[in-house]
């Protein structure tokens, strides 16, 4: 048995890390350097959402109907209250309510 895969797992996880942690710290040190504008600012803000969305959205299109159930459920307490912490709870709740009632 080779031990050829393990090693090139092994390399590609510490290349992640290194990646990951470099671009963490490089990110710091340049922002650190930059002086921020309220434009820059919102656009920091913003990118959060982006990311979050951009992760959710393919789940949402390809998903089932209790994902399809949780996400406009969650999206309008999100709305309504204003509350991540509901909108999370709810989501679950719908979801797992649409999945005992309708799949098994």
């Amino acid at each position: 048995m080779s031990s050829s895969p393990l090693w090139q797992s092994l390399l590609a996880i510490m290349m992640m890390v290194a990646i990951g942690y470099g671009s963490r710290i490089l990110g710091l040190l340049i922002m650190a350097r930059i002086p921020l504008s309220p434009n820059i600012r919102l656009f920091i803000d913003a990118m959060s959402s982006s990311v979050l969305i951009a992760i959710i959205t393919p789940i949402i299109v390809h998903g089932d109907g209790g994902t399809r159930f949780a996400a406009l459920m969650a999206g309008a307490v999100a709305i309504i209250l204003k509350s991540p912490l509901a909108s999370i709870a709810v989501g679950i709740i719908c979801a797992a309510s649409w999945r005992w009632w309708f799949v098994t």
